[in-house]
């Protein structure tokens, strides 16, 4: 069966697309699984009792220095 070069060549870009997506996938999972719990959570953040919390703040007091 004979078909067309283009069609060849857009069928082995689509195989090569599809081959790509699986091993991308592959890769996030383990990359997820490789990414450490945030232990941190009483020191972060704009409402922690952190003295560093205050540069969090998302407004600036007109009143302060």
């Amino acid at each position: 069966m004979l078909t067309d070069a283009r069609q060849q060549i857009y069928e082995a870009k689509f195989e090569k697309f599809l081959a790509n997506k699986k091993v991308k996938a592959g890769v996030d999972a383990r990359r997820s699984l490789a990414d450490k719990e945030d232990f941190d959570i009483y020191t972060k953040g704009p409402g922690s009792p952190s003295k560093k919390s205050k540069r969090c703040k998302p407004f600036v007091d007109p009143s302060g220095p």
